[in-house]
């Protein structure tokens, strides 16, 4: 709580050290962990304009609103990159062991983030440097540079999963390989990514799913007076809604008030596991303790995956039934915004229907894979919308 006097607050952020020295492994927090879904790694150099140094290491990509302007904020953070940023970046008072701790404190802590580095972008301008207990960052507020950032990561990127290590402990500890996969950097995560590609990661496989997306929304739209209270709830739904209806080619039609309880539990669950997961990630003695939240944790992605699983192996059937049968998979109009607009109908193919084309996956990795991103996409969907409207609902 950030009305906790300093004091006390200095003294419980070194609860992270005392769950090393019990545990025997490193479990301290990162600020990257802090917002999991926006990060990424800096695998090659690159040359901060303030300083003309070349930093080296991990990159996390904060939320935007942390600075009093349109800016927002990238955390270069590397062990090796200590002396040459704090030396030529403003930052505050650096104090042995640590470092600047007490500063990150006083102005709101982990709780704050956005009063945090909103301040920090007023007291040192655009680019700045901090260190938490030997973590050492530079930080850039400046959008031109991640651009940079992102263009040089090469062949092997160090994704954001990878700074939310508690979901790949949870599927190496339910053995989901599939899914361990997409958590991890190297030949075997690129493998695993290339099969995914040409139906996810390229612009005219998005474009040719905009139809599906925006008759999801159109039909989910007609009940949002009725959360008008619990707009967050609704949501959570709509995003469900929206990211079946690209992985399977239909609705479940969640934000319906008589939707199946199945569908909505799932939803439920998902909101639950990614809830817990940030807790888990800033407080990592949940998970060394095994307390109550962290099994809460396990049991909300348990529930989770297996609904996702089920349901994508259904239409796995559904879709290689279509294909033996000799039904032909269609594909969207070049232009499918423009028909949407128009109230045309475009023959539409799901992921599921492509993979199956495809043939490169097997079936239980099929299922593992598409029901890994079902939990994970819904999750992070209704985030980015949420907070597309919480900006305008403050006058910002």
């Amino acid at each position: 709580p950030q009305n906790v006097c300093p004091v006390l607050q200095f003294i419980v952020s070194f609860c992270p050290l005392l769950c090393c020295a019990l545990s025997g492994e490193c479990v301290l927090p990162t600020l990257g962990s802090y917002y999991p879904s926006n990060t990424g790694k800096l695998r090659r150099e690159v040359t901060m304009p303030s300083t003309k140094k070349c930093i080296r290491g991990a990159v996390w990509l904060l939320p935007a609103s942390f600075a009093p302007s349109p800016a927002t904020c990238l955390a270069f953070s590397s062990p090796a990159a200590t002396a040459s940023t704090s030396k030529t970046l403003p930052a505050p008072t650096k104090w042995p062991v640590v470092g600047t701790l007490p500063d990150f404190l006083s102005r709101g802590g982990a709780d704050a983030m956005f009063d945090v580095h909103s301040s920090m972008y007023r007291d040192y301008g655009p680019y700045y440097s901090m260190s938490l207990l030997g973590a050492d960052m530079a930080i850039a507020c400046d959008p031109r540079e991640y651009e940079r950032v992102y263009q040089s990561e090469g062949k092997y990127p160090h994704g954001s999963s990878q700074e939310a290590p508690v979901f790949l402990e949870y599927h190496e500890m339910r053995g989901n390989e599939h899914a361990g996969r997409s958590m991890r950097d190297g030949e075997e995560w690129r493998t695993w990514r290339q099969k995914l590609n040409p139906d996810l990661f390229l612009k005219s496989s998005a474009r040719s799913y905009t139809p599906a997306i925006a008759s999801a929304a159109r039909g989910g739209s007609a009940f949002a007076p009725e959360y008008a209270d619990r707009m967050d709830d609704f949501v959570s739904r709509m995003a469900f809604d929206m990211f079946c209806s690209i992985l399977f080619g239909e609705s479940p039609g969640t934000v319906d008030v008589d939707a199946p309880e199945e569908d909505v539990l799932f939803v439920k669950n998902t909101q639950d596991a990614f809830s817990l997961a940030g807790i888990i990630m800033t407080s990592p003695q949940e998970k060394v303790f095994r307390s109550s939240r962290y099994n809460d944790f396990v049991s909300s992605m348990d529930k989770s995956m297996d609904y996702a699983k089920k349901r994508t192996e259904y239409f796995v059937r559904k879709a290689r039934e279509q294909k033996e049968i000799g039904s032909t998979i269609g594909t969207m109009a070049p232009d499918a915004t423009s028909a949407v607009e128009e109230g045309e109908k475009c023959p539409f193919s799901s992921v599921i229907d492509r993979l199956v084309e495809r043939n490169e996956m097997e079936d239980d990795e099929l299922a593992e894979t598409v029901g890994s991103l079902l939990t994970a996409g819904g999750g992070t969907t209704a985030h980015v919308i949420c907070r597309v409207w919480v900006k305008p609902s403050r006058g910002t």
